[in-house]
């Protein structure tokens, strides 16, 4: 079950990233896979946080037996998801006050923090944050992205899987995560997602799971 579930949240990231390259085969072969697990799991009536692909499709064609539908139909459809989530996201994105990527504090006004001039991703509030970040975020900035996600997919993916460990770390210890425990965190985090997405997907489940690094103290 725990295999299954690192699978499906690497298949997740392989529709995404086939969808954008684009590479149909890597998106309708992790697509087929996600509904095989999808539809496991509602059988089992197992709880998981699952994002539906199943339901979703099942909207487009009528039904949700699959294999009656050839990749191509399949492709079409995900790539209308995909890049209608993607533009509703950027609309959000861009009515909401920035968060300073060092020191978390928010902008009083929507446009006072910069972004980075090189990747154009992450914000600060001042040139020195962005100066005490540069250890950490000169690992993924501009062409330094050697994965295989575009760099807005890639700093989303770090920023949650960061929250996620920060979260954790606070509940288990009662203490709060410093900024240099953080960054510490955050280097170790990027280069082991650097070396995981520049790999083929099909290592994943040799290797530990992004996820499950989020909330591993050691990590």
């Amino acid at each position: 079950q725990e295999c299954d579930g690192l699978t499906y949240k690497c298949n997740l990231i392989r529709i995404n990233c086939g969808c954008q390259l684009p590479n149909p085969k890597m998106a309708v072969e992790a697509f087929r896979q996600i509904v095989s697990f999808e539809k496991r799991q509602k059988v089992l009536g197992v709880e998981y946080e699952m994002a539906d692909y199943d339901g979703v499709l099942e909207r487009f064609f009528n039904h949700n037996r699959y294999d009656e539908i050839s990749d191509e139909d399949i492709f079409k459809v995900l790539s209308y998801t995909t890049t209608s989530s993607k533009k509703s996201e950027d609309i959000v994105e861009s009515s909401e006050l920035r968060a300073c990527n060092f020191c978390d504090s928010v902008e009083e006004m929507l446009g006072n923090y910069k972004k980075c001039s090189k990747c154009h991703q992450e914000s600060y509030c001042s040139k020195e944050c962005q100066e005490k970040d540069w250890p950490v975020h000169k690992h993924i900035c501009g062409n330094q992205n050697s994965t295989n996600l575009a760099s807005s997919e890639l700093h989303g993916i770090i920023n949650v899987l960061m929250k996620n460990y920060t979260t954790s770390v606070e509940t288990q210890t009662g203490h709060s995560v410093t900024s240099s425990h953080r960054n510490k965190a955050k280097v170790k985090l990027v280069q082991q997602l650097k070396e995981m997405l520049t790999k083929d997907f099909q290592h994943f489940n040799s290797q530990m799971g992004a996820i499950d690094a989020s909330t591993d103290l050691a990590f």
